[in-house]
């Protein structure tokens, strides 16, 4: 390989978590995770949107970075398995027990394709609350995403790809191969779906 080949490489890979990362999506992530909260109610706090965006990012970024070759954007457990719970940039709590499959299959699966968890629930509890905890209601106890955790957690994992991304080190330079060429190819598929429509 080419040294100006991974150099353009990292380049791109910079622009795109300096320009699109950091520009675009953080400062959205930023002001539904802050200055949005819900009310007294328990309402208009935009819980269910910002788990969206949460989810569509870790689905992302685990596409972008997983260790791979055959690596698909539509197999997302396996992209939040390899960025949650594989790749370190995350607290240790996302791989313990069932964590990441109840992630994607509940709380992920239920909020994408019906708008609420499936028999769970989601809420802003603050960053003194854990990740995932139980709500009890009679006998039974309901699983309950704390969305705050979730987003503080995936700003803190996109600051350390930043920094990974941004050092001189050997071992990095495949992964910022790997990130720039699936960008390469998601550019591809867009364009290519876009022709569709011409």
């Amino acid at each position: 390989m080419e040294n100006h080949e991974y150099l353009n490489a990292k380049k791109r890979v910079q622009n795109f978590i300096n320009n699109e990362i950091s520009f675009y999506v953080l400062p959205d992530v930023e002001r539904l995770t802050h200055e949005i909260r819900p009310d007294s109610n328990g309402q208009r706090g935009c819980t269910v949107p910002l788990a969206m965006m949460l989810f569509s990012i870790i689905d992302f970024f685990g596409f972008l970075m997983r260790d791979d070759k055959n690596a698909r954007k539509t197999e997302t457990l396996r992209n939040f398995e390899y960025l949650i719970s594989k790749s370190g940039y995350f607290p240790k709590v996302y791989s313990e027990g069932k964590n990441c499959e109840k992630l994607v299959k509940l709380f992920r699966h239920g909020i994408v394709h019906q708008f609420f968890p499936k028999a769970c629930g989601i809420s802003k509890a603050g960053i003194k609350c854990p990740l995932i905890y139980e709500n009890s209601s009679g006998t039974k106890k309901t699983p309950i995403l704390n969305v705050d955790i979730l987003s503080k957690d995936l700003v803190d994992a996109i600051s350390k790809i930043q920094e990974v991304i941004s050092e001189n080190k050997e071992g990095n330079k495949e992964l910022i191969l790997r990130m720039n060429s699936r960008l390469d190819l998601l550019a591809k598929e867009d364009y290519e779906d876009l022709d569709k429509f011409a």
